[in-house]
């Protein structure tokens, strides 16, 4: 069993949040963290919902409920980090993942 690094990190943190945890600056740290990456992904896709409404692809309203579910308090953040050690632990020689293995 192996201690905790001193500076109180856990010993995964530098896989969830490499780059920040390379910043001196609290402030500049932030724009790097997990949950500023989860919710950049969430601002786009609000952003891609009212271009489509304003093109008419989808529905105004619809466009309307995904800006208010664009926010990181609705993410299954659990689920998203095994999504992505799941993806990024592919063998690339595997090729594309199976519609069986997308959920």
């Amino acid at each position: 069993m192996s201690a905790a690094p001193k500076s109180g990190r856990k010993p995964n943190d530098m896989q969830q949040e490499p780059t920040a945890l390379r910043m001196a600056d609290s402030g500049v740290r932030a724009l790097f963290s997990e949950d500023a990456r989860f919710q950049s992904w969430l601002d786009v896709e609000a952003a891609l919902a009212r271009a489509q409404a304003e093109l008419g692809v989808i529905p105004a309203e619809a466009a309307a409920e995904i800006e208010r579910k664009c926010r990181l308090e609705y993410l299954d953040r659990d689920a998203i980090r095994e999504g992505l050690a799941r993806t990024f632990s592919m063998d690339a020689r595997e090729g594309p993942a199976s519609s069986e293995d997308v959920r």
